[in-house]
C-alpha cells in the first residue's frame, strides 16, 4: 500500500537524489520536477482507438489499467481519453464513444442512475435506476479525506454507533463519508456470492479515488451490495440479502 503522493523536486536523477518517488519505488508523475528525461516517469498508455475491444477497457491490454490508474488525457495521446473527457462530449451516448478510451469514468464523473430506498437487510440501501452491464461504472464513493490516525479515532467512536463509512486510501489517509459523503455510503454488505458490485481504488492524477463498478449484469430497481471484507466478528449482526 503506497503513501500519499507528493511530486519530487530535486536536481539530477531520482536515483542520485534518492527522492521520495525512488524511495517509495513508484513512478514519477507529470507534476514531478525531476528532469523530463527521467526514466522513472510514467508516459501513459499507447492504446489505439478501435471498437473491439474498446481501448483501455477490461478486455484490452492497457498499461494504465494494469497499474490500476485511469488514463491521463495529457499523457495518453492515442486512446482518446482527451476526447472522452471533453465537456462537450460528457453526456453523449456511449455508442458515440465506443471506439475511445474506456478508462476515465471517475474523471468523467457521469454516474449511473441510482436512488435511495429502504434496504432489504438494514436501514437504507442504494438501488439501481437503470440496467447495468458487467464492469460498468456506477459512481464514485466520496467523503472527507482524513489521516489514518484520525480515522482510527473516529472508527473507535463509530464502533459504538454500529456504523462505519471509513475507506482506507493509502498508508496515511482514509476516506470518511459519515459527514461529507454521498449516497454510495448506503451500499450495504454482502458476501461475494450475493454481491453485485465492487469497489476499486484507482489512481487519478496522483490521487487515489474509489469507484464502484458492476460485478455482473444488474436489472433496474435492484439493491446494490458489495463485500466489505470485514472479519467474522465484525459481521456478527449482519444479514445476507
Amino acid at each position: 500500500e503506497r503513501a500519499p503522493f507528493f511530486p519530487c523536486d530535486h536536481k539530477g536523477t531520482c536515483h542520485e537524489a534518492k527522492c521520495r518517488c525512488y524511495s517509495e519505488d513508484i513512478v514519477c508523475e507529470k507534476s514531478c520536477a525531476c528532469p523530463a528525461s527521467c526514466n522513472r516517469r510514467f508516459h501513459g498508455c499507447t492504446c489505439a482507438q478501435k471498437e473491439r475491444p474498446r481501448p483501455c477497457g477490461t478486455e484490452a491490454t492497457c498499461e494504465c489499467v494494469a497499474l490500476n490508474r485511469e488514463c491521463d488525457p495529457e499523457l495518453c495521446g492515442t486512446c482518446g481519453a482527451l476526447e472522452v473527457l471533453d465537456p462537450i462530449n460528457r453526456y453523449i451516448s456511449n455508442e458515440s464513444v465506443k471506439h475511445l478510451c474506456d478508462n476515465v469514468a471517475i474523471q468523467r464523473a457521469v454516474a449511473a442512475k441510482t436512488y435511495l430506498g429502504h434496504s432489504s437487510v438494514h436501514g437504507f440501501g442504494l438501488y439501481t435506476g437503470e440496467p447495468l452491464t458487467i464492469n460498468q461504472f456506477i459512481g464514485e464513493y466520496k467523503g472527507e479525506v482524513v489521516t489514518a490516525k484520525e480515522g482510527d479515532r473516529r472508527g473507535a467512536i463509530y464502533q459504538y454507533k454500529m456504523t462505519n463509512y471509513l475507506f482506507d486510501l493509502n498508508r496515511r489517509q482514509e476516506n470518511d463519508s459519515m459527514r461529507a459523503g454521498n449516497k454510495f455510503r448506503f451500499v450495504n454488505n454482502a458476501s461475494d456470492k450475493h454481491s453485485n458490485c465492487h469497489a476499486r481504488m484507482v489512481l487519478c492524477n496522483g490521487i487515489v479515488r474509489i469507484g464502484f463498478y458492476a460485478s455482473k449484469s444488474i436489472k433496474s430497481g435492484t439493491e446494490l451490495f458489495f463485500n466489505y471484507n470485514y472479519d467474522e466478528e465484525q459481521k456478527t449482526n449482519f444479514r445476507e440479502p
